[in-house]
């Protein structure tokens, strides 16, 4: 027997052996974060029958209403639309060659979802419990009643039963080998399946009994539960490897899971008795430590122990979904039974035992373990503030309505309030000194009494503002280790001195406004260098060697300005209390900071993601505790939590992996690369970080390429919306991280938002062609237009230049040039004589007796006179000659060439003409005559004398009777 229990012992090395409880710890998840999701957190149903964790990273549970994908935050049902009769889900897996989700479960259904849709796979049997695969592509499924099933990759199934060498054909488990062996568990016992000979073969060394479980660690050994026993058998590399070994150590009741995590601890379920670690310590003798419901579980029996990714301890009991989490902090509630929520006071009972109170009594907490406390009594519905213990193990509770109670083995010795002599019922932290006086804090001030050695108190002092204090209202008291009493108020800080004449002041207002604005004491604490106050403008020190003030505030670098409490831990290193977690501050940095040597310290601030179930850690006397194993006790709005300093480091796993679960178009479901409408007004994206360390704390950063230059926060929001975008290539970029952790690959989403047909470039070319070619017939138009203006501008001008011409250079009345144009043209053609002589010939006309015909007849009949001389002058003579009229009744004409020399002839032509003219017309019996002189141009002649002798022969003519020619002389 002892070589059995040697062999075992060495067998079972493969097993844990870094943690070596003592026999009293009753939990060994104690230090891990615990956290219960069931119905009333969106799960369709409290039983979980299988979980498991996808490619992407989603966790997937098989429910009794279907299946389900978890992020963390959100159930996902999957109920009809997954294709599993009545819903019902007993397990899920990931197809290895697909990559595809498979759900299998009542009535035989096995179904495959491939992120968007299920296809339902033909019916096996009446219930699917169970389904591997191997990695030739064989799929292997365990049924209720019908043994195993086979299916090839060609679609082709074969069954097995009891002939083929199954103990059972009531199948209730299947796993693989690293080795591709498929093991069997069945209501009778357990089989491995021989491929050489196509049957099962029972294994040597194990009974016929229920089993659940048999699953292979690191090292090749294959464990196997076998009703309340578990049996190993070693690696194929070890001799004897054929052959199972039972454990020595018998489980209360049947095993219904056996998990081996990512460190290789072997987790053990059971069906009544919650969860334990087998550990080589219980080979040697030690009890198992279980964790159930008394513990935290909500139901002791275990269908499903997983592992993530992360290292999370998962648990799928018929009570909900269970996760067990590496933390720094492990928190109890009242879900674990702790009885009350609000948490205010703490303290120790002895080294093994630690005090809890709050809105609603006491409660006990040992080696995990929860129980009530002097709930008999009328303390055990009481609002309690403060707590202290004496060394008799006497506990004086300090109320927030009804004074201080004494209590003595969970009795109520003694009970003090305003109707007995101690008036300021409200009792904030209650100090018990070593002279045998007990000082307590109230509303109205400080109260002082003696203990007496039955632990009752004498008739109490009270000291006020008459006595010294800043204000009546005082929350914390502290003897140091000189027996100095410190009093923290809503003022400041004062000191109690101890006088044996109580006729003096004994109270002291210190003040220290030149180093702190702080106001709000709300505790004090101690080390062997300060006395720690905690304010409401952060941590104000004393240096007891130095005898200087100190302060410690948001502008150091703490997270926030009201710190409840600290706690000094063993390596001197400071932890704060705040309303929004606990502040780690190293105590070198505090140093630096006093010494003046750095101008911050570096705070690192511990909340829910960190194990506390509320980061509000309260005011009380007091809120924060270390207890004699050096763990640090924290009372919160949630219950209370503890942890080790020395775990502080950071206990989280790589950034999670962030998925877009959800990208929708106007309530059009989007894949990857689409295009978006040009109508498109709106655009959801939903993603989603798949990690389970407090999800809640994950702060999410988003950014989409070809709009935001840089990353935007979301903090921890899930979701993105975007409406109207402008028309582009666009990549939607989303990246998470853990509280204080580094941020994660980004997950790409990539869509074309595509134009309105006027904003497309072959709308803009032809848009652009067609206003150049309308701009061209526009300007050709305008050309045109132009040109033709130019020209009527042009004739304009000419006839404008002519009718100025015609006014400058023609008789108005007669429309022959007048005097100006003929002197003009006389001028020129006189100088082009020197040039070249031509005959030139200048003829002088005057109406005879003009002034009679007017005063006769007048002068409009006048002005038709001359009118009418003009039309016989024009029809007398050639084009080339030039008619004008001289000024008042007088006409020239000048003829060049041939008609010079017929001066004589054409002058008696339009006398003549004259003569016989018409004019009765104007008036009865008119008659009108000329007379002419006129003079041939001599060479070399100058235009005065030209005209001088034509005058001169008019004078003659007119002298001579009228009516006749006369012609110059030639001198």
């Amino acid at each position: 027997m002892r070589s059995v229990f040697i062999g075992i012992s060495l067998i079972l090395c493969s097993l844990s052996t870094s943690t070596a409880a003592s026999s009293n710890l009753v939990r060994p998840l104690s230090m891990d974060a615990t956290r219960i999701w069931n119905t009333h957190d969106g799960l369709p149903h409290n039983t979980i029958n299988h979980i498991h964790q996808d490619e992407q990273g989603y966790l997937w549970l098989a429910t009794w209403e279907g299946p389900v994908r978890f992020d963390g935050r959100r159930f996902e049902v999957f109920g009809a639309e997954s294709g599993v009769p009545d819903v019902s889900t007993l397990f899920v897996t990931t197809h290895p060659g697909s990559g595809n989700l498979v759900a299998t479960g009542g009535r035989g259904a096995v179904s495959h979802f491939d992120g968007q849709n299920w296809q339902v796979k033909p019916r096996i049997s009446n219930r699917v419990d169970v389904a591997v695969y191997q990695s030739n592509g064989q799929a292997w499924y365990g049924t209720v009643d019908g043994g195993v099933v086979l299916e090839r990759p060609d679609g082709s199934r074969q069954s097995y039963s009891v002939k083929h060498g199954l103990p059972s054909a009531m199948v209730l488990h299947l796993s693989l080998d690293s080795n591709d062996n498929l093991w069997v568990g069945t209501n009778r016992g357990i089989a491995l399946f021989n491929p050489y000979e196509q049957r099962f073969e029972v294994p040597q060394g194990l009974p016929s009994a229920i089993s659940f479980s048999v699953e292979e660690d690191s090292l090749g050994n294959i464990w196997a539960s076998v009703g309340t026993h578990i049996y190993r058998r070693p690696s194929v590399t070890t001799k004897n490897a054929t052959t199972f070994e039972k454990i020595p150590v018998t489980f209360p009741s049947t095993i219904t899971e056996l998990h081996f995590d990512g460190q290789d601890r072997l987790w053990v379920g059971t069906h009544e008795h919650g969860i334990t670690e087998l550990r080589k310590a219980n080979i040697d003798g030690e009890p198992l430590q279980f964790t159930t419901t008394e513990t935290g579980l909500p139901n002791n029996h275990i269908i499903d122990i997983f592992s993530d990714r992360e290292n999370s301890l998962w648990l799928g009991t018929h009570g909900g979904l269970v996760q067990f989490r590496r933390a720094l902090a492990h928190s109890h509630t009242q879900q674990d039974g702790l009885g009350f929520q609000f948490t205010r006071a703490l303290a120790t009972l002895d080294s093994q035992r630690v005090l809890v109170a709050g809105l609603g009594g006491i409660a006990l907490i040992q080696n995990e373990r929860i129980t009530p406390f002097a709930t008999s009594t009328v303390v055990g519905s009481e609002s309690i503030l403060s707590l202290a213990v004496d060394a008799s193990q006497r506990v004086y509770v300090g109320t927030f309505t009804n004074g201080i109670f004494v209590v003595e083995n969970e009795q109520v010795i003694a009970h003090y309030n305003d109707s007995n002599g101690f008036p300021g019922n409200d009792v904030r932290d209650i100090l018990l000194t070593d002279d045998g006086h007990l000082f307590a804090t109230t509303a109205i001030g400080l109260l002082v009494a003696v203990r007496n050695a039955d632990g009752t108190l004498s008739d109490p002092q009270y000291f006020g503002a008459e006595n010294g204090l800043p204000d009546q209202v005082v929350y914390a008291v502290h003897e140091d280790q000189s027996g100095q009493i410190w009093i923290g108020s809503m003022r400041g800080i004062s000191e109690f001195q101890r006088r044996d004449d109580s006729t003096q002041s004994l109270v002291k207002f210190i003040d220290i406004s030149d180093i702190s604005n702080s106001e709000f004491v709300f505790q004090i604490r101690e080390d062997s260098n300060y006395v720690w106050f905690a304010s409401d403008r952060g941590l104000v020190a004393w240096s007891k060697s130095a005898e200087t003030w100190h302060q410690l505030s948001r502008e150091h670098g703490l997270p926030f300005d009201k710190i409840f409490d600290v706690i000094i831990d063993g390596r001197g290193d400071l932890w704060l209390g705040t309303g929004r977690g606990i502040a780690y501050v190293p105590r070198d940095k505090v140093e630096a900071v006093f010494a003046g040597q750095r101008s911050t310290v570096d705070a690192q601030l511990f909340h829910e993601s960190h194990g506390l179930t509320s980061a509000q850690v309260n005011t009380g006397g007091p809120s924060m505790l270390q207890a004699s194993d050096n763990s640090v006790w924290v009372a919160t709005a949630r219950g209370v939590g503890h942890f080790n300093p020395n775990e502080r480091a950071s206990l989280y796993p790589p950034p999670p992996p962030v998925v877009i679960s959800k990208v929708i178009a106007d309530d059009r479901l989007l894949e990857t690369g689409s295009y978006l409408t040009a109508d498109t007004l709106r655009l959801r994206f939903e993603y989603a970080a798949l990690g389970f360390q407090h999800n809640e704390g994950i702060r999410y950063q988003i950014r989409l390429r070809g709009l935001d230059p840089d990353w935007i926060n979301r903090d921890n929001g899930r979701y993105t919306e975007y409406t109207e975008l402008p028309p582009a290539n666009y990549v939607f970029e989303v990246r998470a991280a853990y509280p204080d952790g580094e941020w994660s690959e980004a997950a790409t989403f990539s869509f074309t938002q595509l134009p309105s047909l006027w904003q497309r470039p072959v709308v803009w070319l032809i848009t652009v062609l067609l206003n150049c070619a309308l701009i061209a017939l526009l300007v050709n138009w305008r050309m045109r237009t132009l040109a033709r203006s130019r020209a009527r501008l042009s004739q304009l001008v000419k006839a404008q230049t002519r009718s100025l011409e015609r006014l400058v250079n023609q008789d108005t009345l007669t429309h022959l040039a007048n005097r100006r144009a003929f002197d003009l043209t006389l001028e020129t053609a006189v100088e082009q004589q020197h040039i070249q002589h031509q005959p030139m010939a200048l003829l002088i006309l005057d109406v005879d007796h003009f002034k009679r015909i007017n005063d006769q007849y007048l002068h409009t009949t006048g002005d038709k006179v001359l009118q009418r001389i003009a039309e016989v002058l024009k029809s007398t003579s050639r084009d080339s000659d030039l008619i004008a009229r001289w000024g008042g009744e007088e006409f020239a004409v000048l003829l060049s060439g041939p008609n010079a020399d017929a001066a004589a002839l054409i002058s008696e032509r339009i006398r003549h003409a004259v003569e016989k003219a018409d004019f009765s017309d104007l008036a009865p019996q008119l008659r009108v005559t000329i007379s002419i002189g006129y003079a041939v141009y001599i060479r070399d002649e100058s235009q005065a004398n030209f005209v001088r002798r034509a005058d001169q022969a008019l004078y003659h003519a007119k002298a001579n009777g009228r009516n006749r020619v006369e012609q110059a002389a030639n001198f």
